[in-house]
């Protein structure tokens, strides 16, 4: 680790999983110099096991707990922990949920790929690993759209060890500090879903690429449930979610910087969503109330936190 730049580790948290939380913080002390757990409300038995965790950590770097009080939304507290990396002079920030799970060499896999990415490449905005769901063991892929709308998927079997994609989930997600005084921190008005969808499409409209490193590998889990139907994986959140996901796509719809193959997946991606979330996934009617509400919301220009 000496010989690479330093890496601040930011961490959101809102309501944790103790346990797992426990096991990514073990998994970042020897990885990282510094870990900034950025709370979003969680209760005061929640935080005082983490001051708990943070207190008692012996490794040599620098690990504290920022506590906001409320939740502020994933962006905002991405956001605090970002602009504190760029202040204490980090040269690497890297992204991650409260229920991810870095492999013991993720950190210094990813670090040595933006690095040489950069010697080749000076418009690199981020690197990001493959993503594995505890729950099915199921690997993620990387995906671009060419100007046809045909999605093409890298998987981790076919060879390459690093390719280009259009996005990256924030989780995982490393990038030099100095990159987001260019493109800008995250968009706080999103509060949370497609956070890391926005800023990926405004990166790429400015210059900027991405790449996915496959043998950096991190545990993840998407959505509260996952759901086989056919050849096809889904993820279930709950209904307030619902709510953010559908708005903020809408949003991203209007966005100039948005990829126009993107937006025409993506709308009938957004149909299909609705149906199935509609019939099949209980609460049925609180489902289709709380995307509604987004959908109006979206078309109003009405961001931020969801007010009922």
């Amino acid at each position: 680790m000496s010989s690479l730049p330093a890496v601040c580790a930011v961490v959101v948290t809102y309501h944790p999983d103790i346990f797992v939380l426990k096991q990514l913080i073990m998994a970042c002390f020897s990885q990282v110099s510094a870990l900034i757990l950025v709370d979003n409300g969680s209760s005061e038995q929640e935080l005082s096991v983490m001051r708990s965790m943070m207190a008692n950590n012996h490794s040599a770097g620098v690990f504290f707990l920022l506590e906001l009080g409320e939740n502020t939304g994933v962006a905002a507290a991405q956001n605090k922990g970002l602009v504190w990396a760029r202040e204490s002079s980090y040269e690497h920030v890297l992204l991650l949920d409260q229920d991810s799970i870095p492999a013991a060499d993720m950190v210094q896999t990813l670090q040595n790929a933006l690095i040489n990415l950069e010697a080749k490449d000076m418009k690199v905005a981020a690197v990001g690993p493959r993503l594995v769901d505890r729950r099915t063991n199921h690997n993620t892929h990387f995906i671009e759209i060419n100007w046809f709308g045909i999605t093409r998927k890298h998987y981790a079997d076919h060879g390459k060890k690093i390719v280009k994609t259009d996005f990256l989930v924030s989780s995982g997600m490393l990038a030099s500090v100095g990159v987001f005084n260019h493109i800008g921190l995250l968009e706080e008005a999103f509060f949370i879903d497609n956070v890391d969808l926005e800023w990926c499409f405004r990166a790429r409209a400015m210059g900027y690429h991405l790449y996915g490193v496959f043998d950096a590998i991190m545990q993840h889990n998407v959505g509260d449930q996952v759901f086989r139907i056919g050849p096809g994986t889904f993820y279930r959140h709950n209904p307030e979610r619902q709510y953010y996901i559908m708005r903020n796509r809408l949003v991203l719809y209007r966005r100039n910087y948005s990829p126009n193959a993107w937006i025409v997946q993506d709308i009938m991606r957004a149909i299909v969503k609705f149906v199935m979330f509609s019939l099949f996934f209980a609460p049925r009617l609180e489902n289709i109330r709380m995307m509604c509400c987004g959908i109006r919301d979206a078309f109003a220009a009405k961001l931020g936190k969801f007010d009922a």
